[in-house]
């Protein structure tokens, strides 16, 4: 996974020039080298939060013309990225410059689940034995938390946003 959140620099992706100190592969290369294999799963997470100059290095291994000869600005060597599977997260697709966009083929949409099924997934994670409790009660979600959630945060020392 690559976390693109605030990343300045096509760096991230192409990585440094050797003569350079403090010289890297990017991570690309980096997930390639990993995996030893070129066939690797590699996220772009959070793309549309980088930089223009990281977010636009994202569409170079993507790019079908040249991925079969994508080259790491370390080791200036061809690394085909073709048999790499790449994903994208985005929170905000319209921040994404479209010739990158464009590289992902497949889009799909999460929406966020509704309240009380964060309130579920919450309690479940939280505390096993109170989502129990709380289906036992004929309540509707917020006298729930009330009801049971907020004494067993106090306990914890969590305080209510």
């Amino acid at each position: 996974m690559i976390g693109m959140n605030g990343k300045p620099h096509a760096s991230l992706i192409l990585g440094t020039n050797i003569e350079n100190p403090g010289a890297e592969p990017g991570e690309i290369l980096k997930a390639i080298f990993r995996r030893e294999d070129r066939a690797s799963v590699i996220v772009f997470d959070e793309i549309e939060k980088a930089l223009k100059e990281a977010k636009e290095a994202a569409g170079i291994p993507t790019d079908i013309t040249v991925n079969k000869n994508f080259k790491d600005d370390f080791l200036d060597f061809p690394t085909p990225t073709n048999e790499c599977i790449f994903i994208a997260t985005v929170n905000r697709p319209q921040d994404v410059p479209g010739f990158v966009a464009d590289r992902f083929a497949i889009k799909v949409e999460v929406l966020p689940l509704a309240y009380q099924q964060r309130l579920e997934v919450n309690l479940k994670r939280l505390c096993p034995p109170i989502s129990a409790i709380i289906r036992e009660t004929s309540c509707n979600a917020k006298a729930k938390m009330k009801l049971v959630l907020m004494p067993k945060m106090s306990e914890m020392n969590i305080k209510p946003i």
